[in-house]
């Protein structure tokens, strides 16, 4: 039996959704001092360090309503690619020398690659507005 969903559930589903989201972005944005000295630290991953630190500025000020204008998708794509790098057990293991972070580098470049439009819209946003990025 297939049960129909009138408004008032699609906007509970909407509201349950978003929240998870933000919960996700959050545990992120307290992990951001970790991921910057490890972006730093090494030399995988240091090319991505503009990339990170726009990602970071973006999560803020979509946490804090400053920038909405964000697909959800995108929020999600950069969520997961900084809790990917967070992940020391991951496919290819971080303490591993010389290989660790090959993985990492990996998927923050596709991570790039997918969110670069609305990246580039941020930084749009943030030149002709003058707003000061926190």
């Amino acid at each position: 039996m297939k049960r129909k969903f009138n408004e008032e559930d699609l906007n509970r589903e909407f509201e349950a959704r978003k929240s998870s989201s933000e919960k996700d972005v959050n545990r992120v944005l307290r992990s951001w001092a970790k991921i910057m000295k490890m972006v730093k630290n090494n030399k995988e991953l240091a090319i991505f360090l503009d990339y990170v630190v726009i990602f970071i500025k973006m999560l803020r000020d979509y946490i804090s309503g400053k920038y909405r204008d964000v697909p959800v998708r995108t929020i999600a794509a950069i969520v997961g690619a900084l809790v990917y790098l967070l992940c020391p057990a991951d496919m290819i293991p971080d303490f591993i020398p010389g290989i660790g972070y090959i993985d990492d580098a990996g998927v923050l470049a596709a991570c790039i690659r997918m969110v670069k439009y609305d990246l580039d819209k941020y930084q749009d946003f943030i030149n002709s507005s003058g707003f000061q990025v926190a």
